[in-house]
């Protein structure tokens, strides 16, 4: 309500893919484009323009606030139509919530193994050796897995 038509509406919290379609239906009726464009990187990369926009909609939409995006984000991705955004933000988070339950455990590892004491580092000086690692990793791994390559 309010847009005026041919206008762009760009949704940038995180929601529901549901949501996002609705709303980009409701906008369409309007004669108004809608963008599901939700962000990954916390206050620190807003503050930096280091943002991950992770973008659902029309790709001529996102042409058209690209310049935008450009001012906070260092990586901006179209994932498909409506929804596609929240989506990304979805398989995002999951990534998240695993990276970070690997990190604790690693931590109580690394405690028990000794590495507390005034002759060794502390747990967290293995971060920088073991997230570049997992980088690594990441990059080696997802292209078999995602035809769904187990082998």
């Amino acid at each position: 309500a309010g847009a005026k038509p041919h206008s762009i509406v760009v949704d940038m919290t995180t929601s529901t893919p549901t949501l996002a379609q609705t709303i980009a239906t409701k906008a369409a009726a309007q004669s108004v484009q809608a963008l599901d464009a939700p962000v990954s990187g916390g206050d620190v990369g807003a503050k930096a323009g280091t943002l991950s926009v992770m973008v659902g909609g029309p790709a001529t939409a996102l042409a058209q606030v690209q310049p935008i995006f450009n001012v906070i984000a260092s990586h901006v991705t179209r994932f498909g139509d409506a929804g596609s955004g929240q989506h990304a933000k979805m398989a995002n988070q999951i990534m998240i919530a695993g990276t970070m339950t690997g990190l604790t455990e690693m931590l109580v590892y690394a405690k028990a193994a000794g590495w507390t004491s005034r002759r060794s580092s502390p747990p967290s000086a293995a971060v920088p050796a073991i997230t570049g690692a997992c980088a690594t990793t990441a990059r080696g791994f997802s292209p078999p897995i995602t035809p769904r390559d187990f082998s």
